[in-house]
């Protein structure tokens, strides 16, 4: 029940019972970050940790919202006519998103940024995409043209199975990095490293991949057999070597990206059903015959 992690410096925010929870990294007992009436899905941290940006259904659609992680009232800053799935905040503290609600005969995914103080959204310049995440200086945004992550095709080979693109902000340039007939999907920036997930490995399993863009190079990172790698998110790590929280089976899993090794962070959420006390009750007029004997 504990999904779509995403993790900072010092604290990981996960969603739990379609609230917004705030946990050490370590893991441990959590604190509710936003729980009013509605859904709150996909929290992303800004850079340096102080705010989340989450997608909200307040009032009446799936917008998005932002609030410190201290505490406080959503501030709302799309209003349009579809759910929109924001994915990264940007070097220029905008947040970048992308919606299937345009109406102009394309059903493909359009991506914009928004500020964080809301006002008119502005697109990014590619014709269609999703999942994108924009380079630490700001020049390159890696993509997907689709997304179909919450869809149930497993070993998916057809023609949505989506690659990891790269787009360059200031040239306009463009070239695909992943060419994997399977599922290549949810790209995450570590300085010149693009991380992504992808089923290519032997275990055709969903597992974290990089890409190096100064070399070319691809390489598998972990290697799951039983479950998928599911909704990852990457952070600084508290050494700057950066890591990777992500949904593993029933599991929220830590991944070290210095060492390649991954732990389970262990999370408390208080009131859930496995603290309360058990209740007593009188059984025998449920049984058969109306009484125990």
């Amino acid at each position: 029940m504990l999904r779509y992690p995403a993790v900072r410096a010092r604290e990981s925010v996960v969603v739990y019972a379609s609230d917004l929870w705030i946990v050490s990294r370590d893991g441990g007992q959590a604190r509710p970050l936003a729980s009013p009436a509605g859904q709150e899905m996909f929290p992303k941290f800004n850079r340096d940790g102080s705010m989340v940006v989450f997608q909200g259904n307040y009032d009446g659609d799936r917008d998005l919202y932002t609030m410190p992680t201290t505490g406080g009232l959503p501030t709302r800053l799309t209003h349009r006519p579809g759910p929109e799935m924001p994915t990264d905040w940007t070097t220029g503290d905008e947040i970048a998103f992308f919606t299937c609600a345009d109406r102009d005969g394309i059903t493909s995914p359009r991506m914009y940024t928004v500020g964080s103080e809301g006002g008119l959204p502005g697109k990014i310049p590619i014709e269609y995409g999703a999942n994108g995440v924009v380079s630490e200086d700001g020049t390159w945004l890696a993509y997907t043209p689709f997304c179909r992550d919450s869809r149930t095709w497993k070993r998916y080979k057809g023609g949505m199975a989506a690659d990891v693109w790269l787009f360059n902000l200031e040239t306009n340039e463009s070239r695909q990095i992943t060419d994997w007939d399977g599922t290549d999907t949810l790209p995450m920036w570590h300085g010149d490293t693009v991380y992504y997930l992808s089923d290519a490995g032997d275990e055709h399993r969903l597992n974290v991949w990089a890409y190096e863009t100064t070399s070319g190079e691809r390489r598998q990172v972990t290697g799951f057999e039983s479950f998928d790698v599911k909704f990852p998110s990457i952070g600084p790590g508290p050494d700057g070597q950066g890591e990777i929280v992500f949904q593993l089976g029933d599991e929220l899993q830590l991944l070290d990206l210095g060492t390649g090794e991954s732990r389970v962070i262990n999370v408390t959420i208080p009131g859930a059903r496995p603290a309360l006390r058990p209740q007593a009750v009188e059984a025998g007029e449920n049984l058969a015959g109306g009484s125990i004997s």
